[in-house]
Parts: C-alpha cells; structure tokens; sequence
C-alpha cells in the first residue's frame, strides 16, 4: 500500500470513529432498532413478507454498524504502518520479517 492511500485509510478510520461516537447517531441507531422491533412484534403473524422486511432491515443496521467498525480497524492499521515507515522501519509483508 502506498503512502497516500495509508493516508487515506488512516483518515477514513477517523472519520468512521467520530461518527461512531456521535451521539446523535448512536441515537437514530438505537430508535431505528426499537422501531423496527416494535414493528415486527406489532406485525400480523400472516404477513411474512413484512416482517421479512423489517428482519432486513435490522440486518442492514448491524451492517452498516459493523463496516464502520471495519473502516475504523483498518484506519488503526494504517496509523501503526505509517509510524513503522516514518521511523524507518521495514513493512512486514505475509507475516514474515
């Protein structure tokens, strides 16, 4: 990986953490879960195709929940190889030395 794109990847895990710490989004979070749940208990036991959707819909969440988590593992990532390059360091590649 080049330098820039380190950068990059270091940039977007920030981001991706500042927005994970939003409390206003930590709260859309939790009110879309508690609709949506609210919803799919409320559903008539008939309506599979309804509450197929709202089952969707909570997978979706937890997606977008966990690849921002992702973004912010890799930005981590990247911070630790920036570091080992300004310091000289050689990068690993494969797990070898």
């Amino acid at each position: 990986m080049t330098d820039r794109r380190l950068e990059d990847e270091a940039q977007r895990g920030e981001w991706a953490k500042e927005l994970l710490s939003n409390t206003m989004l930590q709260a859309a979070f939790l009110d879309l879960r508690k609709q949506y749940f609210e919803a799919f208990v409320a559903a008539d036991g008939k309506d599979d195709l309804g509450r197929f959707r709202l089952q969707q819909a909570c997978v979706v969440l937890e997606k977008v929940e966990r690849h921002l988590r992702d973004i912010i593992q890799n930005g981590s990532l990247a911070k630790e190889e920036i570091d080992i390059l300004r310091r000289g360091g050689e990068r690993k590649r494969f797990g070898i030395v």
